[in-house]
């Protein structure tokens, strides 16, 4: 692997981690929401 692939990655995984973070706690709160069914899921992201 060459730098800019690593940086690449890191940048994508990055991405990630900052949505995941933002659906669990910053205003989202998806996790108090209780849902098991994707449609429910689907619906409520749009």
């Amino acid at each position: 692997m060459n730098s800019a692939s690593i940086i690449d990655d890191y940048g994508k995984r990055w991405s990630i981690e900052t949505m995941f973070g933002n659906l669990k706690s910053l205003g989202f709160d998806l996790e108090s929401t209780h849902m098991t069914y994707l449609g429910r899921m689907d619906k409520l992201m749009g």
